[in-house]
């Protein structure tokens, strides 16, 4: 039976935003940590680095999976509950990982990306209480800020702890800070989840989301815009060090920094497109432009030699990563305006499927396409064709809600 959800206090509403941005942050590091040490972590278990790839597609395919029953699992549980449990799972991920076997470290692999996967619905259940049309944007893309941040707060933690305290050392270090972040959200628990319907049955229906997507133009143009933006994104962070080393003879260490940097642009882009959404009030239509910024970003991208100067291609990359990675808050808070009240959770559960195979799929192609033509500049310009599409699928977006929006 489902309880009634009290009112929220802005004290309350402020904890909301902190806590959900926080706990983003958290399941980011537990997926993107094996990542930023895979040299010494690959070298521990005798395996060659770029095999990493693997661990993060077992991840990223699980998260995909698990969102599909997320919002059920909100309405069951609670948001604060799930939020709770996605970190507790991704440290026990984490902490799995220290185990030097392959079976153990792909089962750490699948829990750390079931945690990530029940992140999103549950910041949406929540932040949808507490946002009106004015500010809805600007809020989601504030604790959208979180994967970037979580980035680079791995930068920051991760590869240091790994040189003093060893890879098992470093990775407990994330799973400590996922079980402090759930400990630290339990005081607020029993009225954020005062909602929750402990009838509800999370497996019963794993694909409602998906059917309310596939059934409302507007949320499946906007889903698929999404499944293009992510593939560019998860490009742009797993090949820009890549390519600044070896096609532009960059230093590794130069490199790394600049890609830091480009997340660092895209944690402000969040917050500057969520707000011009808002001010706008034509979110989609601003999705749309991000596309095309991305898109003539990639192929800038593809026009970089060595002859370009460093402040070029520095400048360059960084509009990339506030345009390539600053589109994901406008995104969320489209899906939940444009959901039913009550199936936010498993509506953006549904859509973030869509999105995280983008994450798995296109990146391949990238690899692909890199095979044939060898260079990766030249790839990035291939890979505009992604955020066109994405574009075109915005704009769709925003002509079919208009048209459902003016049905007698």
């Amino acid at each position: 039976m489902s309880e009634a959800a009290a009112p929220l206090s802005l004290k309350h509403s402020t904890l909301i935003v902190v806590a959900t941005t926080t706990v983003q942050a958290l399941a980011t590091m537990a997926v993107v940590s094996p990542a930023a040490i895979a040299p010494e972590f690959a070298r521990g278990l005798g395996l060659d680095p770029a095999l990493i790839g693997y661990q993060v597609s077992f991840a990223y395919i699980s998260a995909m999976l698990t969102s599909l029953f997320g919002g059920g699992i909100v309405h069951r549980l609670g948001a604060c509950r799930t939020s709770q449990s996605s970190i507790v799972l991704s440290g026990i991920g984490i902490a799995l990982l220290t185990i030097p076997a392959l079976p153990a470290i792909a089962l750490g692999s699948i829990v750390i990306g079931i945690g990530y996967g029940l992140t999103n619905p549950a910041a949406s259940h929540l932040l949808a209480r507490i946002t009106t049309a004015r500010r809805r944007n600007l809020i989601f893309s504030l604790k959208q800020t979180g994967v970037p941040l979580g980035v680079l707060a791995t930068g920051l933690i991760v590869p240091s702890s790994a040189l003093r305290f060893g890879t098992e050392g470093a990775f407990l270090i994330v799973t400590a800070l996922c079980f402090a972040g759930a400990l630290a959200m339990q005081p607020a628990r029993r009225s954020w989840d005062a909602d929750r319907d402990l009838e509800a049955r999370p497996a019963r229906q794993p694909f409602e989301g998906v059917s309310t997507i596939l059934s409302t133009p507007p949320l499946r143009y906007l889903s698929l815009a999404a499944f293009c933006y992510a593939g560019l994104q998860i490009s742009l962070m797993a090949y820009t060090v890549t390519l600044l080393v070896e096609d532009l003879g960059f230093g590794l260490v130069q490199a790394g920094i600049l890609l830091s940097m480009a997340q660092v642009t895209g944690a402000v882009g969040r917050v500057v497109w969520g707000w011009l959404a808002d001010r706008l009030g034509v979110s989609l239509l601003v999705l749309a432009g991000l596309g095309a910024a991305m898109a003539a970003c990639a192929l800038a991208t593809g026009q970089m030699t060595p002859h370009w100067s460093p402040l070029a291609v520095q400048a360059l990359l960084l509009v990339f990563g506030a345009v390539g990675i600053g589109w994901n808050g406008v995104y969320l808070a489209e899906v939940a305006r444009l959901s039913p009240a009550d199936k936010i959770g498993s509506v953006t559960g549904g859509s973030l499927a869509l999105t995280f195979c983008g994450i798995v799929v296109l990146p391949s192609v990238f690899a692909t396409a890199y095979g044939l033509v060898g260079s990766y500049t030249a790839t990035f310009a291939l890979a505009s064709t992604f955020a066109m599409a994405g574009a075109l699928l915005s704009a769709l977006a925003h002509r079919a809600n208009g048209a459902t929006a003016h049905k007698p």
